[in-house]
């Protein structure tokens, strides 16, 4: 009703519900944008074009370039090819930190290869009885893509999106053919190295970037209220800085989880070999893993991850029916004393029992596990519930060693009894 109230005032599309007349074109001076009218009402677009070569941190915008028609399957095995003209990266500035109807979307940034270069296209809402033109904007640019890019946009940014289109009774968005979200794709590789998977965590340790008089996240939606209050945008201006750097590092970190991601074998960091490899483990893709876990057994067999890697190439193996690789593994972990000792010490028991049936075999590995566990103190108290395990495990292989040998002296006798001159009838 304040709209209709303000059309019959002839205040039209520049009434603000705080009761002042909006300066739309001030305000886009300030930001450093244009307006834009559309028959729903009016918003603010400010862009900005990148070089491809510009440095954002350690990395290059165009870094992308090189990877535009190849297949990203190793991101998702649900992705295929990547086309650089199809993608979008976006992010949001909201008035909250929730997706309810009362959370208000007052800034979306939009990022974008082009023939001049990387642009960036920011949409501001001056007033919220502008939301209408934003969003009807906002949504005829993605239209135009269908390869999307984001920081928990899954979460946060496209649910709330979608929930103010419900709010302004406008279509949904366009379903993206794919969603690269970076923050599930970047605690793959780095949860665990890193105390946090933030994007500014991101930033200071892997892309080689500090920010300076950075605005504070949790404060953005003070800086929008004030601004409501007072008409005066200037001090959003570093807000849509924040925004643009959130998108340039979304560009860079791409590229990077890319590059991680299709030449592992150059990463010379065991920690981060073994990440890709639980990767495309995940993935289904066992083969590309095996190798992985190979390179770690190579170039650093006294690391920690060595005898995991070990471990894990084993179970690779015996799923893949490939025993004699599998009982090898197996015996080098047994040998080497280490943790996973009695973890191989049970699988040999179990292949020599139940694949090899070679239950003198098994009976030998058990006494060895028995053994490494009563040789310690610690290691009898660790192992209580096992040991007992253990020793039933042995009685069993016993019986069926017994069975076994009578089984063939059995045959034996047969045998000699159906021979020529053996005393059968």
């Amino acid at each position: 009703w304040l709209v209709d109230l303000a059309d019959k005032l002839g205040l039209g599309e520049h009434f603000s519900p705080t009761g002042s007349a909006l300066d739309l074109a001030g305000i886009a001076a300030q930001l450093g944008g244009q307006v834009q009218r559309t028959p729903w009402g009016s918003y603010i677009l400010k862009e900005a074009v990148y070089p491809l070569d510009y440095a954002h941190g350690n990395r290059r915008l165009g870094v992308l370039l090189g990877y535009h028609g190849h297949g990203v399957g190793f991101l998702d095995s649900s992705f295929d090819q990547l086309d650089l003209e199809r993608l979008v990266f976006f992010d949001t500035e909201t008035t909250g930190l929730g997706r309810g109807s009362g959370t208000y979307i007052f800034l979306m940034g939009l990022g974008y290869f082009t023939p001049a270069g990387f642009k960036i296209s920011q949409y501001f809402l001056p007033d919220y009885t502008e939301e209408l033109a934003m969003l009807s904007a906002l949504c005829a640019a993605l239209e135009e893509k269908d390869i999307f890019v984001s920081f928990n946009g899954k979460a946060f940014d496209l649910p709330l999106l979608e929930t103010r289109l419900i709010c302004q009774r406008l279509p949904q968005p366009p379903v993206p053919r794919m969603h690269i979200d970076l923050l599930h794709l970047a605690r793959r590789l780095w949860r665990g190295c890193l105390a946090s998977c933030s994007l500014a965590s991101l930033e200071a340790n892997i892309l080689g970037l500090r920010r300076i008089d950075d605005v504070p996240g949790y404060l953005i939606p003070e800086y929008y209220f004030r601004y409501l209050e007072s008409g005066d945008a200037v001090p959003l201006v570093p807000v849509l800085k924040h925004n643009r750097l959130d998108i340039l590092s979304m560009v860079t970190l791409l590229g990077l989880i890319l590059e991680t991601l299709t030449e592992p074998e150059q990463l010379n960091d065991p920690a981060m070999t073994m990440r890709v490899a639980k990767h495309y483990r995940d993935l289904g893709d066992e083969s590309r893993a095996a190798a992985l876990y190979e390179q770690v057994i190579r170039e650093a067999p006294s690391s920690y991850h060595a005898p995991w890697a070990m471990r894990t190439l084993a179970k690779i193996r015996k799923r893949e029916g490939r025993w004699p690789a599998a009982v090898q593994l197996w015996r080098q972990l047994a040998n080497n004393g280490g943790y996973l000792q009695l973890d191989a010490l049970e699988e040999l028991a179990k292949y020599y029992e139940h694949q090899a049936k070679d239950y003198l075999q098994a009976i030998g590995v058990v006494h060895e596990a028995l053994e490494w566990i009563m040789r310690d103190p610690l290691r009898r108290s660790l192992h209580k519930a096992s040991l007992a395990q253990w020793e039933h495990r042995l009685r069993r292989l016993e019986r069926k060693l017994r069975s076994q040998r009578k089984g063939h002296a059995q045959g034996q006798e047969d045998a000699e009894d159906e021979s020529p001159g053996g005393g059968g009838s």
